[in-house]
């Protein structure tokens, strides 16, 4: 099972090499170090294209993460942070929101290389 569009990213099953959009989101929490994470965890921007077109996707991530979270140990560093997942609105219009994720991802990819 291959999927078809982008937006299928947001839910549903995933291998080693299909990742859905909560397990991204825990990933990068495990990224950070432990005095970080509280701070992330509560502060979550979504950004880029698929930040704009998916009708409330700031919902279906976090059930997806929440639910991943439950099911699979090896998030078990963050479970403590469970309550505290909040997404924030960008100050700016959601017209921007494909602009504004490809600038951080620009700026992210030139800091790590």
């Amino acid at each position: 099972y291959k999927r078809q569009v982008s937006t299928q990213s947001t839910w549903g099953e995933h291998d080693d090499e299909d990742f859905t959009l909560g397990h991204l989101l825990l990933e990068a929490l495990l990224a950070c170090n432990s005095l970080q994470r509280p701070l992330v965890v509560s502060n979550i921007v979504l950004a880029g294209g698929i930040a704009a077109m998916v009708p409330d996707l700031q919902r279906r991530v976090a059930l997806g993460a929440l639910a991943i979270l439950d099911a699979d140990d090896r998030y078990e560093p963050v479970r403590p942070l469970k309550g505290r997942l909040s997404f924030s609105s960008p100050p700016f219009s959601p017209v921007l929101l494909p602009w504004t994720g490809a600038g951080i991802y620009s700026q992210v990819a030139a800091e790590f290389s």
